[in-house]
């Protein structure tokens, strides 16, 4: 019976591997395209992209929703049922400008291209690990694994803009004002916040840093956002072990879904409060977890004393209690005078 199973394994691979109808799975520009990431940083340097400002024709829809004029509530109406109804096609006309133009994918020719790209590459992506360890190369060479092309996809096609816009309307109404801000997305992938911000709430006179690894999403989302001369990007290095070199004073700092997966949170947490203006307003959240997948061991081990840190030095305005050994949702915190 073994050696009859033995026979069959044998005979099948034989037969797939020689029949004209068996296709090898290799890099291509499609299922399979893998993004040289280091060249792309280098081809496209971030503070080339924000310092191109190229000027970007506002379409019908985006026009609607930056009309000051309009109720926010009807402006976010409108961009749900135009997003719903596939009549605003925006998200998916910049990511299939960026797939062919940026990225030399083949090109996509429909929506339906893209959701079915997202879905493919979220079975990759499902065995993404961090290394059991400390060492910042590595820990960024998981973050630009081929298979996380799946985090632009979603990031790219996720209707969650409402929510966004919400949420930067409160932090701004705890701020006190909406102009005249420096705000930091930190950890910000493609920059869902201050695109939100950029598209409905926008005064012109705001200053938005970006700062995350050099990995796809985030290079999507400065190139997203190149028609804005008020972008300030910041790549956070492996040999700075990913803390940040820049400490411009700041109004508003937004942190959300990445404290779980930094390999140095309490720094970040302090060097959060270090840059908040007094009065000024951190939006946080960290979910307890196990340490899997990309989240860091860093992060469980850390996650008492971050809160620790955040609650002798911040006053929580809004959001759950900072409760050790438990995960906390969305926040709103004001830096203590």
């Amino acid at each position: 019976m073994v050696c009859i199973r033995l026979a069959t394994f044998f005979i099948y691979n034989y037969i797939m591997n020689d029949s004209i109808f068996y296709t090898a799975i290799e890099k291509n520009h499609f299922d399979n395209l893998e993004v040289d990431l280091p060249a792309l940083f280098r081809q496209y340097p971030l503070e080339q992209l924000a310092a191109a400002s190229e000027p970007v024709h506002k379409d019908f829809f985006a026009k609607i929703y930056a009309n000051q004029w309009v109720p926010l509530g009807l402006r976010i109406n409108f961009w749900r049922a135009a997003f719903n109804g596939h009549q605003d096609l925006s998200w998916f006309e910049n990511l299939s400008e960026y797939w062919s133009q940026i990225l030399r994918g083949r090109p996509l020719w429909g929506p339906y291209d893209a959701y079915f790209l997202k879905n493919l590459f979220r079975i990759k992506f499902q065995g993404s690990a961090l290394p059991d360890t400390e060492d910042a190369n590595i820990h960024l060479q998981a973050w630009q694994r081929p298979e996380l092309l799946y985090s632009l996809f979603h990031l790219a096609s996720k209707p969650s803009l409402p929510a966004d816009v919400r949420i930067m309307q409160q932090a701004m109404r705890y701020v006190g004002r909406n102009h005249g801000l420096a705000i930091l997305e930190f950890g910000c992938a493609t920059a869902p916040f201050v695109y939100a911000t950029t598209r409905f709430l926008d005064s012109g006179k705001n200053t938005y840093h970006l700062a995350d690894l050099a990995m796809l999403p985030f290079h999507y989302g400065v190139w997203r956002l190149r028609s804005r001369s008020d972008i300030v990007p910041h790549t956070l290095q492996p040999e700075n072990q990913f803390l940040p070199d820049f400490f411009d004073p700041m109004d508003l700092v937004l942190c959300s879904q990445v404290f779980e997966h930094l390999n140095k949170p309490l720094e970040i947490a302090k060097y959060f409060h270090q840059i908040l203006k007094p009065g000024g307003v951190l939006v946080f959240d960290f979910m307890l977890t196990e340490g899997t997948g990309l989240d860091s061991k860093q992060a469980v081990e850390q996650h008492s004393e971050v809160l620790d840190f955040i609650q002798t030095h911040f006053e929580v305005l809004q959001g759950s209690q900072l409760q050790p050994g438990k995960s906390v949702d969305l926040c709103f915190a004001r830096k203590r005078a």
